[in-house]
This record gives C-alpha cells, structure tokens and sequence, in this order.
C-alpha cells in the first residue's frame, strides 16, 4: 500500500470502459459514497447494496494503491457512524484514530516482514529507500522546492507543467499541495491553505448539521478526493471534465453551507 509494494503494478488490471485504471477505480469510489448516500436516505438498499459490492470489487480488479486506500477509509467510516450511534463523539474519535494507526502499523509491518531486503535497505538508509518506493514524487517535490528561487511569489503560472513534462514526462504534478505550489507559487499556497484552514472550520461547526440531515456520506465523499488529490490530478490542475474535483466542489459547498443544512433538517 502506499508505494510500499510495487510489485502490485505488475499484476493484470481491469478498466472496463473507462481510459485508465485510476480512472475507473475513482469512478467506483464515488458511487460507493453514493449509494451509501442513497441507503441513509432510506432508498432501495438491495439495490443500492449490490451496487457497493460491484464497485468495491472493481476497485480491487483496477489494483489502484490510492482507490484501495480511499476504500479503506470508507469501511472505517462507516464503522465509526455505527458506533457513534452507541458511544458518544470523543470515544468514537478516539477508537477510529486508534484503528487507523493499529491498521497502518499491521499493513507496514506485513510488506516489510514479506520483503527483507526491503527492510534492511529501510534500516541501512530510511530516506533514500523512501524516495525510491515514493515512484518519483520526493524527487518532483524537490524540483518543484528548487524551482520556487525563479518563481517564489506568483509560480510558473495556473496550468503550466513545462517543469515536470521536461523533467519527468508528466503533465501534472499529481499531489494538490505540489501543483498549487507549482502553479502560483508560495502566495497561491498561502492563500490555498487558508481556504482549506476555513472550510475545515466551517465543517466542524456544521458537522451536527451534517449527520442530522443525512449529509455524512457527502462529507465523507469530499474527504476521499482529497485524499486522492495527494496522490492524483484532482482539485487543483485539473481539467474540467475531472468528475472528481466536480463532485469536490460540490460537496464542499453543501457541507459548508450552514442555512442549506439547517433547511434541510427543518424538513426531516
């Protein structure tokens, strides 16, 4: 998981109609939000069940780490909304980040005992072997860091991957953080990070809100392309036919729009 395992690339892959396998598999994922959305709302839930396990079978057909991950979280979502329903906010927090480390450690510590030399490469030089199982993003990152002495304030301009084409034959940085960083530079990150900053503030102070009128699965579906975006073209750089930043910006403003909330839980 991760970049831990790259033998994982070798495997044959499954895309459906779709042009790539990452593509399919981010398709999957929103569905399953989707129905899980749906069968809150009291819709069909055979229906929409069936649904869920078709694309969480897709999901692990396509072999993609980051859509295998983002699955991941869902399962320990909706674990935690069913335990929220018996212990109390703090307790369940606490029991989901306990879980998420306990699973973290347990999936590290299989591909490493599975890999020895693997592990003694880890041991003898951690940075480097990370750099190495990181399939080019430290090295990007790093060219993208050096490149800001040019282009520190304004960056190379919304959209311009000349940098990364010409240096690692990519169009896209495929990390939100590093192509915000790329495109406008220290300012455009500033301002970014201050948008994020604010938003996650108003979540918290809508997430009543959000779980009394059934929007948690909208939020949840909002949480899981930003962790795409850490690992693919999604949010920022991306082009407008990408349904996933379409669904990001759409969800963010339902979950962030307090009197949209509040009408919504008038009428339940």
């Amino acid at each position: 998981m991760i970049g831990i395992d790259n033998a994982l690339a070798h495997k044959t892959r499954f895309m459906g109609l779709w042009a790539w396998f990452t593509i399919a598999s981010f398709h999957c994922y929103i569905s399953i939000c989707l129905h899980l959305y749906l069968i809150e709302n009291k819709k069909n839930k055979i229906i929409n069940g069936i649904g869920i396990i078709f694309c969480a079978f897709m999901i692990y057909l396509t072999d993609s780490r980051s859509s295998l991950l983002i699955l991941g979280f869902i399962i320990i979502s909706y674990f935690l909304f069913y335990l929220s329903k018996r212990l109390s906010f703090k307790k369940t927090i606490f029991i989901g980040l306990g879980v998420i480390l306990i699973v973290g450690i347990t999936i590290v510590s299989i591909k490493l005992m599975s890999n020895k030399e693997l592990f003694a490469m880890l041991l003898n030089n951690p940075y480097e072997t990370i750099k190495t199982l990181s399939s080019g993003r430290i090295q990007m990152a790093e060219e993208i860091i050096n490149n800001l002495k040019n282009h520190w304030l304004l960056g190379e301009g919304y959209g311009n991957n000349n940098l990364i084409q010409n240096k690692f034959g990519i169009i896209h940085p495929h990390n939100a953080l590093l192509a915000t960083l790329l495109y406008t530079g220290w300012t455009g990150l500033i301002l970014f990070l201050i948008f994020t900053i604010l938003n996650i503030k108003q979540i918290i102070n809508n997430l009543s809100l959000i779980i009394h009128s059934n929007f948690k699965w909208i939020l949840i579906l909002s949480i899981c392309v930003v962790i795409e975006s850490f690992f693919d073209i999604c949010i920022i750089g991306a082009r407008s036919t990408n349904i996933e930043t379409l669904f990001f910006y759409l969800c963010l403003g339902v979950v962030t729009n307090t009197n949209f909330l509040k009408n919504e839980e008038v009428s339940r």
